[in-house]
C-alpha cells in the first residue's frame, strides 16, 4: 500500500480507466485515509484502474486497481475529506450537496515499472 500512496501523493493527477473503455481520463484527486478521492462521476462503476505519473517526468510510476465508493454528504467521511479538497483547490467552488465526490480505494498493484 505504501508504493501505491506514495506514488499517488506525489502525482498532480491520476489518470482513470472505465472497465468499459480502454481510454483513461485525467482526474485530480485528494489523497486521504489511505484512498484517492475525487470529484469525477463514477456512479456506473464499481471497479477502475489508476495510473499515476511522475510530476518531473511524466512517466508511469505505478498502476493500481480501485474499487470505487460514492461518498455521502453529511457523513463523517464527508465533514473530513471535503473542508481538505476545498483548502487544496482554493481557485474552485467549495464541494456541496450535489457534488459527486467518489472515494477509490486500492486493491492491488498492477505494473510497477523500473524507474
Amino acid at each position: 500500500m505504501s508504493l501505491i500512496a506514495d506514488a499517488t501523493k506525489k502525482s498532480g493527477l491520476i489518470w482513470i480507466t472505465r472497465p468499459d473503455t480502454a481510454r483513461a481520463m485525467p482526474a485530480w484527486h485528494h489523497w486521504h485515509d489511505d484512498a484517492a478521492y475525487v470529484l469525477v462521476d463514477l456512479s456506473d462503476v464499481d471497479r477502475v484502474s489508476v495510473i499515476t505519473r511522475d510530476k518531473a517526468t511524466g512517466a508511469r510510476s505505478v498502476t493500481w486497481d480501485a474499487t470505487v465508493t460514492r461518498v455521502s454528504p453529511g457523513t463523517a467521511e464527508w465533514d473530513a475529506v471535503v473542508p481538505e479538497i476545498h483548502a487544496a483547490r482554493l481557485n474552485s467552488p467549495p464541494p456541496d450537496d450535489s457534488t459527486p465526490l467518489f472515494r477509490l480505494s486500492p486493491t492491488a498493484v498492477s505494473t510497477i515499472p523500473a524507474p
